[in-house]
């Protein structure tokens, strides 16, 4: 059996990554993020459910390999499920913050020809 060094060097995507990290550590801490003053835990279990929810989203929404999907937000745990699944489809993310001119968002949207 390929040892733990061995398993990440095979893990070439993010998604992989991911796959890898929650086989390996599921109930492990992955994530923390402070919500109205309070810390919230992501185990890699809960991490990589929200990468597949956001996955099949996309595949619903007709997203597909070469897509670009935009992202709006802050720096938050939904930020990297949404672009990790943007990787899982075999797309591209283009992240927009949320403080953008609305004339920003249409600049950046139409440029990068985003899908959603």
């Amino acid at each position: 059996m390929m040892d733990y060094a061995g398993r990440v060097a095979q893990a070439d995507t993010y998604p992989k990554m991911l796959r890898l990290n929650a086989t390996e550590h599921g109930n492990e801490i992955a994530l923390r993020e402070k919500d109205f003053g309070l810390w919230r835990v992501f185990t890699w279990n809960d991490y990589q459910n929200r990468v597949r929810d956001f996955t099949l989203g996309m595949v619903e929404l007709g997203i597909k390999r070469g897509d670009v999907i935009g992202i709006i937000g802050d720096n938050r745990p939904d930020w990297v499920a949404a672009e990790i699944a943007a990787h899982a489809v075999g797309g591209m993310s283009l992240g927009m913050y949320r403080e953008s001119l609305p004339e920003e968002v249409l600049y950046l949207l139409t440029y990068g020809e985003t899908k959603i």
